[in-house]
């Protein structure tokens, strides 16, 4: 289980209608996540926001990914 077979990688579709993931090349992950209940001490803490910030992600990464959901 990796990004590359994964439902949430933002990958195009080419004009043969594929989603080709390609080595060297990095997508959008587009999993959503509900914000957790949190204390006020948290969510008024300087810095916080919701979501958190995503990285691009690569066909390889994300290994056992708990969001993991297969196309």
């Amino acid at each position: 289980m990796t990004c590359a077979t994964c439902k949430f990688l933002d990958v195009r579709i080419n004009k043969a209608g594929q989603r080709v993931v390609r080595k060297d090349s990095a997508y959008q992950c587009l999993c959503a996540v509900s914000e957790p209940i949190l204390p006020a001490s948290v969510t008024t803490a300087y810095g916080y926001r919701w979501p958190p910030p995503k990285s691009y992600m690569t066909g390889d990464s994300g290994e056992n990914c708990p969001c993991h959901v297969s196309r």
